[in-house]
């Protein structure tokens, strides 16, 4: 909206729309992942004293709600659950997880470097075990650091995080270069949100959307470069000839 305001109407009723569908999943993952991003983006395109101020307005309300509003906390509390029942949504575990990660745990000490394989660990032997130990069916290990160190161990760990942290670090150069790069912005943001939103879910490697939308800003930032490549050149060039 910033960026491009002659479209500004269109971006605003797609920001509204696509908040709307958010929380209709009831993800509280979803929700902080993506405020996270926003923020993190807003402070290329906005002054920083108003991102501080509007982070510090926040505080202060959070503050001053727990301070002063016990019926305004079990309100807001009930919110958080997004219309789960407390009972299956617990805040505390993070809906079990921090259980499901201790037990986890466990396998990742015996194979610590290289993991099981590729989507090799939750076979019926394991996925039996592990639930039968915490009482519910996994599907996954719901954090999706976890389930690459139970897949490829901390090689491939490591070599992911490369790769993800070498895409931000070029988008935020690109952006730093040219401050109107929307391209930019949205690599930028995607990749924030990515590092949040898999604290709590795998995310990649698995077949959807976001992933996809992750492969093609990583792939756009391995072709593009980080600051004019011309401009450069002929200013190496010049150096050499005046030398």
């Amino acid at each position: 909206m910033r960026l491009v305001p002659e479209r500004r109407r269109f971006y605003v009723l797609t920001a509204i729309a696509g908040a709307g569908l958010m929380l209709l999943t009831r993800s509280r993952t979803a929700v902080l992942a993506v405020v996270v991003a926003l923020g993190f983006g807003a402070l290329y395109i906005m002054p920083k004293r108003r991102v501080l101020g509007v982070g510090l307005v926040m505080a202060a309300v959070v503050i001053a709600v727990g301070v002063f509003g016990a019926d305004l906390v079990d309100s807001a509390k009930h919110a958080l659950l997004f219309g789960r029942q407390e009972s299956t949504a617990d805040v505390g575990t993070l809906t079990g997880r921090t259980e499901l990660w201790s037990e986890l745990m466990t396998y990742i000490g015996a194979r610590p470097i290289v993991g099981y394989g590729f989507d090799g660990f939750w076979g019926p032997v394991h996925t039996a075990a592990v639930a039968l130990s915490l009482g519910w069916v996994v599907p996954h290990a719901h954090n999706g650091y976890i389930e690459m160190l139970l897949d490829l161990g901390v090689v491939g760990l490591v070599l992911f995080l490369a790769v993800l942290f070498a895409g931000l670090f070029h988008a935020h150069r690109r952006l730093r270069e040219s401050p109107g790069d929307t391209e930019a912005l949205l690599g930028v943001t995607l990749l924030v949100w990515l590092l949040v939103a898999m604290m709590a879910e795998k995310i990649v490697p698995q077949s959807g959307y976001a992933s996809f939308l992750i492969m093609v800003v990583l792939a756009r930032e391995a072709i593009a470069s980080p600051v004019a490549v011309v401009p450069r050149a002929v200013r190496a060039y010049a150096r050499t000839v005046s030398a």
